[in-house]
């Protein structure tokens, strides 16, 4: 396995007055939340599972196969676990499929994810062409590895990963094994390894040797009870890996023939993992491909051949490509698969361009051939990106005057257009309190703003890229180095989007005293500045056809108590899916209800100007706001 490099990260809840830089968990899974509309709509008819079952989660959906499990709790990774058997886990939390916190989280114990299998045929076996009964002495197994917390939060000791069996006898689920909650260091300090694997033997023919025998996990979890609602997030992580089912095993079988990937390949940007297609030029730093470990799970010395190529999306065309030859691989050996790549991206694309980077390895015997190639999505759209989109953490400053810069040097002078920045949500919606949003310019760290919008709140914006867009409202050319941030109005976590999978902490700057201070955090805010021409740029490149809806208010200025809202919007029918907030110039709400096509302004709410910000009542994402004056 690779050499673990522990990252500590302090999270201070209950000392704010001491605290500058906070590092805090999900509440929310934006990648589920909007793939688990996809899911629902490809959902089918119950398949039986023939022998053997065998899942170490590889695919590159964040769902579990619907080939082989019923349900779509869990969420498939390789950001969250600690050098995983294979690429890829099940990470079991406390967001529910939505990918938002459960309605039903409290601080004692609730019961958060389940990963229930399809059901699965114990009552036969193929044999040749042919089907034969299980009998128990086939001996069956199964088999898991699993690992508390990984780099995410740990789970305590009133908490447990599961699993139970579903017994088509009785038509009842019962336990079979559990383990209380534990953090990565002690659980890697007990058993010695990132990963223990447990072996279950089933013997009892007339309780599951039928058809519809069932196996399903889930994790008990618990929230902190923290009376900073901005702080709170996801918690109690669980990470399982390779799950085997099969007959002929035994206690100690628990040796694969198997050589896979354990990680996927990184951008071979040397300082970005995006950067404007217009801006890209031969001149900027590539790496080679030095991170494709991949590991021999067997007993057995494996002649492994690897290859890595490039492929053009725009054409399907492959760019580049280079054979690694053959290695005999050691047992239980992890190598590294270095790809020198002597390549600077080309294509007949104009605009934008897409790249993908795939490894492939190959050796005879192998039980498991989809963790035997990788994928990463090289982009160049119109943003320069040091995060790879997805966050493990939240990041925030704790006093109500910090300013927050992050650093970015670019290639060529260009107008600065948008500013993208990914906000998770938090516990009752509590960081939506206003900053401003601040460039500056500076050689070694921030010195003189340059540009500074008032009256900004964190958006949560229901798209497949789930950055929100803040439009620069005056022409703005930059060259060289610049940093984006914000100046707070309020001590509360504003909760960017932390990526600890790439690491730019030496761009992270932040001044809470007057003074500008390196972050002391591995890894990426995820913030990205937007040149040129404006489009698209989702992951899968799909437009979002979903209407945007614009209210306004009327009269304005108001006059009396009650404020009308309406909108031009031709299918909209339901004031109630919303809810209003009215809030004043320091981001203090000041009322919030559901919202009608009248409201009543409550009385001490005095003359001034004010805003009012409009969000989806469901799931808190943002839909419009506007500002209106009270003079009565």
């Amino acid at each position: 396995m690779r050499i673990f490099k522990i990252i500590c990260f302090f999270i201070f809840i209950h000392s704010f007055a001491f605290s500058q830089e906070i590092i805090t968990n999900l509440s929310v899974n934006f990648q589920q939340k909007e793939q688990i509309k996809t899911f629902r709509k490809n959902e089918k008819s119950v398949n039986y599972v023939f022998l053997p079952f065998m899942d170490d989660f590889s695919n590159e959906s964040i769902f579990p196969s619907q080939d082989l499990w019923s349900d779509n709790f869990v969420f498939i990774n390789n950001s969250f676990p600690i050098n995983p058997i294979t690429v890829g886990v099940a990470t079991f939390d406390a967001l529910n499929d939505s990918g938002m916190i459960y309605s039903n989280a409290n601080s004692s114990s609730f019961i958060a994810d389940y990963l229930t299998s399809q059901h699965v045929r114990l009552d036969s076996v193929y044999q040749g062409l042919n089907l034969v009964p299980v009998r128990v002495s086939d001996s069956l197994y199964l088999s898991f590895f699993y690992q508390p917390q990984g780099i995410g939060n740990k789970p305590e000791g009133q908490d447990s990963l599961v699993l139970e069996f579903f017994s088509p006898a009785d038509s009842l689920w019962h336990w079979v094994w559990s383990d209380a909650g534990q953090s990565y260091q002690s659980f890697h300090d007990t058993y010695h390894v990132d990963f223990r694997q447990v072996m279950i033997p089933i013997t009892d023919s007339l309780m599951y040797f039928k058809k519809d025998f069932k196996f399903r996990f889930f994790n008990y979890a618990s929230i902190a009870n923290t009376y900073e609602p901005s702080w709170a997030g996801s918690v109690d992580q669980w990470h399982l890996d390779y799950v085997y089912l099969n007959i002929n095993r035994n206690l100690n079988d628990t040796i694969y023939e198997d050589v896979a990937f354990v990680d996927r390949p990184k951008s071979l940007l040397t300082k970005y993992q995006s950067v404007p297609w217009s801006h890209y030029t031969s001149s900027i730093q590539m790496n080679n491909v030095d991170s494709l470990p991949y590991t021999n799970l067997s007993s057995f010395t494996k002649n492994v051949s690897r290859n890595f190529s490039i492929i053009d999306k725009f054409d399907n065309s492959v760019a580049f490509t280079y054979s690694g030859g053959n290695l005999n691989q050691l047992p239980f050996a992890t190598e590294n698969f270095y790809a020198p790549v002597s390549y600077t991206f080309t294509s007949l694309s104009t605009d934008t361009a897409l790249f993908e980077l795939r490894g492939v390895i190959n050796t005879t015997p192998d039980i498991n051939r989809s963790n035997d190639t990788i994928r990463f999505y090289q982009r160049f759209y119109n943003y320069y990106a040091y995060d790879d989109g997805t966050p493990e953490n939240g990041y925030g400053l704790s006093t109500n005057t910090a300013k927050l810069a992050y650093r970015f040097t670019i290639t060529q002078a260009d107008t600065l257009k948008e500013i993208q920045m990914f906000f998770n949500q938090t516990y009752q919606n509590a960081n939506q309190k206003q900053f401003y949003l601040t460039i500056w310019t500076g050689n070694t760290q921030p010195e003189n703003v340059i540009y500074e919008k008032a009256h900004i709140l964190p958006i949560f914006e229901d798209e497949l890229n789930k950055f929100h867009s803040y439009n620069i409202d005056t022409a703005l050319v930059l060259n060289g180095t610049f940093y984006i941030g914000w100046r707070q109005t309020t001590a509360d976590n504003l909760n960017i989007g932390f990526d600890r999978n790439t690491n730019s902490k030496e761009n992270i700057f932040y001044n809470v005293n007057g003074n500008w201070m390196s972050s002391m955090y591995d890894g990426s805010l995820m913030i990205r500045p937007v040149f040129g021409k404006l489009f698209n740029t989702s992951v899968n490149n799909i437009t979002n056809n979903k209407e945007k809806i614009k209210f306004s208010v009327y009269p304005n200025p108001l006059n009396n108590t009650t404020l009308n809202f309406k909108t031009s919007s031709e299918s909209f029918n339901d004031f109630s899916q919303y809810t209003l907030k009215i809030v004043d110039f320091l981001g203090k709400v000041l009322f919030q209800n559901e919202l009608r096509e009248k409201i009543d302004i409550p009385d001490n709410i005095s003359n001034g100007i004010y805003f009012y910000v409009i969000t989806n009542k469901a799931n808190g994402v943002f839909i419009d706001n506007g500002k209106f004056i009270i003079s009565k």
